[in-house]
């Protein structure tokens, strides 16, 4: 496998690229080369790189310089929107803080560490990948595992099934750190969410059509990388047990918020769960499901800074039993306090489905 470039981007590098290529503004040679960084960046070979964008793999070398240009003009752009928001300070009533966890997913090891080899690997993915669009090529005729149980896991499991239907050499096998998958699997017609239920059902019955290869009971203790491959190895009785080979890995173990920007205010967070202290007990996972979790306001959202609140999947910190439905209960009542009106933000009515 001959790769010339090694090329790392950071998500809103690879964001920049995209959003070039979906405009498709600039000049062919321009695009040609953001082509070439995302391809670079998501690990594949010069041959690979060649495929892709429809040239011949001699021309790579030749493009090195301008790929270091476009990688240049993306970092000087960064550095003005940072100094744009570095530098500026807005005064405001109230702060809610509705940011997201996407941004900060959850490693391949257990208790939130990352195991040995996969913070060096190429070919390790977090969250949902979009394999059926932008990254159809990473995983098109590949070996595909994902980790994860959740509905994240679900979605790219069910997508790279998908794939497979275009693409006929694709695998895709599937590790889970509990044997339990249920919560996934979800209550198929009886789900009041009938899309949650039809996501479970499809996923159950492609497992058992063997389409879908499962193992349960996983738990990552390291990365072996390869030129055109990994390994994994997973715990075992007796020790290390190689997993693999695989040539792309999908982590979907779940996200955390980042507080990082939040070190001068006076947060009040759950050690476990890392969301506001006073909703903790509402939406603990080992407890509760989306359904069973009671309406909430601006009351449990706030913290001990002033007017200052969480709200959406952020105020669910390490939880994954968030629904819109709830999101949009709990921007209602926080508004509604920030705007004096008591009465209205102190009567949540929610009812969620089961």
């Amino acid at each position: 496998m001959n790769v010339r470039y090694r090329v790392e981007l950071s998500q809103a590098e690879r964001d920049e690229l995209t959003a070039m290529l979906s405009k498709g503004k600039r000049a062919a040679r321009k695009l040609k080369r953001a082509q070439i960084l995302l391809a670079a960046d998501a690990g594949c070979s010069d041959e690979e790189i060649a495929r892709a964008v429809t040239i011949d793999p001699s021309q790579i070398a030749g493009l090195g310089p301008s790929l270091e240009s476009l990688r240049q003009l993306l970092l000087e752009r960064k550095q003005k929107i940072l100094a744009t928001y570095e530098t500026t300070r807005v005064q405001a009533r109230a702060v809610i803080d509705a940011s997201g966890t996407w941004t900060q997913p959850n490693p391949l090891g257990t208790e939130g560490m990352t195991v040995e080899g996969e913070g060096a690997s190429k070919r390790i993915a977090y969250g949902i990948p979009d394999v059926l669009g932008r990254d159809r090529q990473t995983y098109a005729d590949r070996s595909v595992l994902v980790v994860g149980a959740g509905h994240s896991a679900a979605n790219a499991l069910i997508d790279l099934v998908a794939l497979q239907e275009a693409h006929p050499r694709t695998k895709v096998a599937w590790a889970t750190r509990s044997s339990n998958l249920q919560r996934v699997y979800g209550g198929g017609s009886a789900d009041q969410l009938p899309a949650r239920g039809d996501l479970g059902a499809s996923l159950k019955d492609l497992v058992a059509s063997g389409r879908i290869a499962l193992t349960a009971g996983f738990s990552a203790l390291r990365v072996s990388n390869f030129s055109d491959h990994v390994v994994l190895h997973a715990d075992a009785a007796g020790g290390s047990q190689p997993f693999g080979p695989f040539e792309r890995v999908i982590v979907a173990t779940g996200q955390r918020p980042d507080v990082s920007f939040l070190r001068e205010i006076r947060l009040d967070t759950d050690p476990a769960l890392e969301c506001a202290r006073a909703l903790a007990p509402l939406i603990d996972p080992n407890v509760h499901s989306c359904g069973s979790v009671r309406p909430h306001g601006h009351r449990e959202l706030s913290h001990p800074e002033a007017d200052f609140y969480t709200i959406g999947v952020k105020s669910y910190g390490r939880a994954p039993t968030f629904l819109l439905l709830t999101g949009y209960e709990q921007a209602r009542s926080v508004v509604a306090a920030i705007a004096g009106d008591r009465a209205a933000a102190d009567e949540v009515n929610l009812i969620l489905p089961e």
